[in-house]
């Protein structure tokens, strides 16, 4: 059974700290510090958060584009 110390866990707003998170518990079940059912559970989770936060940075680029566009559109009447 493994261990149940405390970790310490940075935030997970990035694709790349989500990532780097999914490697320590990748790391940590092939050590056998943590059980390999406990690592494929908190995987998920993190493959749930890397979704929604590529979504979200993905929603966010759109709107901009929009937002370009339709200043753009207003600046140059004539291509309506």
């Amino acid at each position: 059974m493994a261990s149940r110390g405390t970790v310490t866990i940075g935030p997970l707003d990035s694709i790349p700290s989500v990532r780097r998170e999914l490697a320590r518990i990748y790391r940590a079940a092939r050590l056998g510090e943590l059980d390999t059912t406990d690592a494929s559970k908190l995987g998920n989770l993190l493959a749930i958060l890397g979704r929604l936060i590529e979504s979200s940075e993905l929603a966010q680029r759109v709107e901009a584009l929009e937002a370009a566009a339709a200043q753009e559109r207003k600046s140059e009447p004539w291509r309506n």
